[in-house]
């Protein structure tokens, strides 16, 4: 019974390389988050242990816990055992000597176990595993808590870590630089995210998760309101972005007519041959108009959505959607009043064309 119970044990520890041992090519994207908008997949909150929140097309996180740190796994995202991914974080305090953050793979959906790979900002990194209760460095055999020294680590900028995973062989990767590799029997599949440690603070931009045959973002098939959720999210970027190139579309025809505008002004001997072209500006002036009204309507739509959102609770996807939505109206107001000013002064030139 003795000699099992050693077995399991010496079987449940990592086996350390010095090389890598992954060799696949992970070329298909299968999901990645920007943090463009707020997202029911990511955890927000405020509160007397940690600030977390998405804005600004960033995941900040501060964990002021001084004593524990956090796991934030990503709802509605399936397990996975081949993949490669990459996240991008920055420690918002380098002077801080203690803080520390890193990204969690082959996390299992019961809890009892992951992998970590943590950096901090003495410029040292190290890989844990974990039970469900704790983390258990296995780097540098456990010694000074097992950090691993590391130059590839930038105390003040971003970092990019990068994991590569086949068949239970794991490579590590620092700002593209190797760092490490281990195989581990543990776990067939498992799923990503991020740990921020205690008294941390940093921002995440970017998740990218790639594997070796082609897939899409991978939801759970019964979260319907996921689902749902994700399909509005979806709608809302478009819709933006939507708006943002027809501001910039508008800004061209502005642009246009000022130039005209400062053409005529220096040159009115031209002006009896810029009827035409007048008219012509003065369509796409009143075309424009009526894209605004249909931003507005865009707008509109917004503001319900927001609304339903407001009677679920949701208070910090209300607060980036009010300033997605007041951001929008804005520019249109400002475009609209500028498109006004100068159908005025195209007018008063129309004034100078000699009448039939």
């Amino acid at each position: 019974m003795k000699n099992f119970l050693a077995f399991l044990f010496l079987i449940s520890l990592p086996i350390i390389s010095i090389s890598q041992v992954v060799t696949a090519t992970f070329d298909y994207p299968l999901w990645e988050e920007g943090f463009e908008v707020p997202s029911s997949r990511w955890k927000q909150s405020s509160n007397n242990e940690e600030l977390f929140v998405i804005q600004n097309g960033a995941y900040y996180l501060h964990r002021k816990n001084k004593n524990s740190g956090s796991n934030l796994i990503p709802q509605g995202i399936d397990e996975i055992g081949s993949f490669k991914v990459e996240m991008s974080l920055e420690f918002l305090s380098e002077n801080d000597k203690n803080s520390s953050a890193g990204l969690i793979f082959m996390a299992q959906n019961t809890n009892n176990g992951a992998f970590l790979i943590e950096i901090n900002t003495k410029q040292a990194f190290r890989i844990s595993k974990f039970n469900g209760i704790s983390y258990f460095p296995f780097t540098n055999d456990g010694f000074d808590a097992g950090w691993l020294s590391s130059e590839f680590i930038n105390v003040k900028g971003r970092n990019i870590i990068t994991v590569l995973g086949k068949d239970k062989k794991y490579d590590l990767y620092i700002n593209n630089n190797f760092a490490y590799s281990f195989y581990d029997l543990s776990y067939a599949k498992g799923k990503i995210g991020i740990y921020i440690g205690p008294a941390s603070n940093i921002s995440i931009d970017a998740i990218q998760v790639f594997g070796e045959k082609e897939g899409n973002l991978a939801l759970d098939s019964g979260n319907t309101a996921q689902k749902a959720f994700t399909e509005v999210i979806v709608s809302l970027r478009t819709t933006v972005s939507k708006q943002n190139k027809e501001i910039d579309s508008l800004q061209k025809i502005i642009f246009a007519l000022k130039k005209k505008e400062s053409a005529e002004a220096k040159n009115p001997q031209s002006i009896p041959n810029l009827k035409k072209e007048i008219d012509n500006l003065k369509k796409q002036i009143n075309d424009k108009n009526k894209l605004i009204a249909a931003l507005k309507n865009e707008n509109t739509n917004l503001k319900k959505y927001k609304d339903a959102i407001a009677q679920s609770g949701d208070k910090d996807v209300v607060l980036n959607l009010t300033k997605i939505i007041e951001d929008q109206r804005i520019k249109i107001d400002a475009l609209e009043a500028e498109i006004l000013e100068l159908k005025a002064n195209m007018e008063k030139l129309n004034e100078l064309i000699p009448q039939e």
